[in-house]
């Protein structure tokens, strides 16, 4: 059965067990413990993005042990990390990649470009992630290519599908200055500069050492 009444330590600020089980007066009581009355508030019912925590507050003008709930709001799912396997199957299977191979003229070039960001690809699934190197293969790959408005958006699609976009973009990004400076890309692509974080979610300081400006990066809206 839960408690009606308990003892605060004013010494401790420590909650104590009333010593008797029927709420009677205790004779005798140490003058340190002061009595309270336990008020229990009925727990809400959260909304389907909210969570409830109980509370226990101290209020010794009221004389009462108040036990309360607060209801936040949960917190969103973190964001899904780059697929790269998902996203080399695809490749692999895509016109783009088709037109590589069966493409003559620049083929060799275009062949070149393709080996490049596969093993930017290879090495990531290796473990051996380095997103400026994978952006260079990307603009390599770009640039060798000359790829149609249908091949961009499919190259776009599979990004988008093994969320590699929110990591990299099809075009060369411009220098991040300050927050919030916005950019769109020639696909149609909205990016905002936000502030970095790393691998922990803390904020990322600049290097004084490097003229980049580490504690900032680029962001795609939406």
């Amino acid at each position: 059965m839960m408690p009606n009444l308990v003892l605060y330590d004013t010494e401790t600020a420590q909650i104590r067990d009333y010593p008797r089980a029927d709420d009677q007066p205790v004779v005798g009581l140490d003058p340190r413990y002061v009595v309270l009355r336990v008020v229990r508030e009925p727990r809400p019912d959260p909304g389907p993005d909210q969570q409830v925590s109980e509370t226990r507050t101290v209020d010794l003008a009221a004389g009462e042990w108040q036990w309360s709930w607060v209801i936040e709001e949960l917190p969103p799912p973190p964001s899904p990390g780059p697929e790269y396997a998902g996203f080399y199957a695809g490749l692999l299977a895509s016109q783009v990649y088709g037109a590589v191979v069966a493409t003559p003229g620049k083929s060799g070039d275009q062949a070149a470009a393709m080996t490049v960001f596969l093993g930017a690809i290879q090495d990531a699934l290796n473990g051996r992630e380095n997103q400026p190197a994978f952006q260079q293969a990307i603009w390599f790959l770009l640039g060798q290519l000359q790829l149609s408005a249908e091949g961009l958006a499919e190259l776009q699609g599979l990004m988008d599908a093994h969320h590699l976009t929110g990591s990299y973009s099809l075009f060369p990004l411009p220098v991040a200055e300050s927050i919030n400076q916005s950019w769109t890309d020639a696909a149609g692509v909205e990016w905002v500069v936000v502030q970095a974080r790393d691998e922990d979610g803390q904020f990322m300081a600049d290097d004084p050492a490097t003229p980049q400006r580490e504690s900032l990066t680029w962001e795609r809206v939406g």
